[in-house]
């Protein structure tokens, strides 16, 4: 487990919110969640309003999970293009493996916090080691943080580098002992300046009746 996951991002048009989500949620992915290969599939909303509102993240065995026949035909059956194409917007759909820092997600937090980022080439390696050995630490010192995991996108999306964060409490990232923790060790004079692309952002579980 903990290999690679998929996730789905997106916003709902906000008067068929409850339509879509009824679908994707009790039908769409209980279907999916039967599939071999699918190991894990929990879904979170953001009040962040520059990422998309919606997250579904699947634990997967492999990336060609998302191309088998029983996938594709679940799509078919639950029409879920149309449905994407009617009611949805900002889609972002992403394969990430993991590289670093804990390799199975707990997921029962309640809480993800994203950091995502981009590094100048000729600190990625110096990146991957540091936020291994010193940065993830740090960050896990506080008590609100569970554990972290990153993962590298498979295709050519930007930012490169995801690592999840699994808090108890969604404000604890803007905290100053947040801020602190990030700053201790190397990271913040051998790293951070050579980062780009940058986006935070926290996402709570969803529970729909």
């Amino acid at each position: 487990m903990g290999q690679y996951i998929y996730l789905e991002r997106m916003d709902i048009r906000h008067d068929h919110q409850n339509i879509l989500l009824t679908h994707h949620v009790k039908k769409r992915l209980k279907d999916l969640s039967e599939i071999q290969g699918v190991e894990r599939i929990k879904t979170y909303l953001t009040t962040d309003k520059s990422s998309p509102k919606y997250l579904t993240l699947y634990e997967i065995a492999t990336p060609k999970v998302l191309d088998s026949p029983s996938w594709l035909a679940i799509e078919e059956h639950r029409q879920w293009s149309a449905l994407l194409q009617t009611y949805s917007m900002n889609n972002s759909n992403i394969i990430l493996k993991w590289v670093g820092s804990a390799q199975n997600l707990l997921l029962n937090t309640g809480y993800l916090h994203f950091a995502m980022a981009d590094v100048e080439s000729f600190k990625e390696s110096t990146f991957n080691q540091l936020y291994d050995s010193q940065h993830s630490p740090f960050m896990c010192t506080l008590p609100e943080v569970q554990q972290c995991s990153r993962y590298l996108a498979l295709a050519d999306i930007r930012p490169k580098y995801t690592a999840i964060y699994e808090i108890n409490d969604p404000n604890i990232p803007n905290t100053v002992k947040w801020q602190e923790a990030a700053d201790k060790g190397e990271w913040k004079s051998v790293i951070r300046p050579y980062t780009f692309n940058r986006h935070f952002v926290t996402y709570t579980e969803m529970t729909i009746q």
